[in-house]
């Protein structure tokens, strides 16, 4: 297997204290990033495997013992932090976080200011923008929606094929489904 990517050792930043290094691609990875294009900033080789046609764009960040594998992309001036995943299709750009144990899979995808903690699962066609914030053992799948200012914490379970954008706080156990329409209900 040939590398995708090298470290520029002369073009670094620095996030929590940790050296960062920009990548340049070494081959033809994914759609718009061709040999020679430079890239995000990887605390080490450990963050973004040499498979598939994963990589980090632009400006952002990823570090800590997180990884990006797969076909996942992480660009704009997001950042991939602590033991989080991004893997499968999934996608992350603006300034969103990933970070603690998140899982972010599937053809998922996060953007805006959205903050993606704890041990939360993001997975399927979901996609989350605004300023959503998603932790503690949360999981999130199916193909929804969702927006605004939505705080979804404890073991909340949120599935369906709708959109919600409001500014709601879900912090209970509680599994709840979004329809076609938007309309959310308590799942049994």
């Amino acid at each position: 297997m040939t590398q995708k990517y090298q470290l520029l050792e002369d073009d670094t930043i620095v996030r929590a204290g940790k050296t960062l290094y920009r990548i340049q691609a070494l081959r033809d990875v994914a759609i718009g990033v061709q040999a020679g294009t430079k890239g995000g900033y990887i605390e080490s080789e450990a963050n973004l495997s040499q498979e598939g046609k994963s990589f980090v764009c632009h400006e952002a960040c990823v570090y800590d013992q997180a990884i990006v594998e797969e076909n996942a992309i992480l660009c704009g001036e997001a950042t991939l932090r602590h033991h989080a995943i991004l893997r499968g299709e999934a996608f992350v750009a603006g300034k969103a976080i990933l970070q603690g144990h998140a899982i972010l899979e599937g053809k998922a995808a996060i953007s805006d200011d959205v903050v993606v903690g704890g041990y939360a699962r993001v997975r399927e066609g979901c996609k989350i923008g605004g300023k959503v914030h998603v932790g503690g053992r949360a999981l999130l799948q199916g193909y929804i929606v969702l927006g605004g200012s939505l705080l979804i914490l404890g073991d909340t379970i949120i599935d369906g094929e709708g959109s919600l954008f409001d500014d709601l706080i879900f912090m209970e156990a509680q599994h709840l489904h979004i329809n076609k329409h938007g309309h959310v209900t308590m799942a049994t």
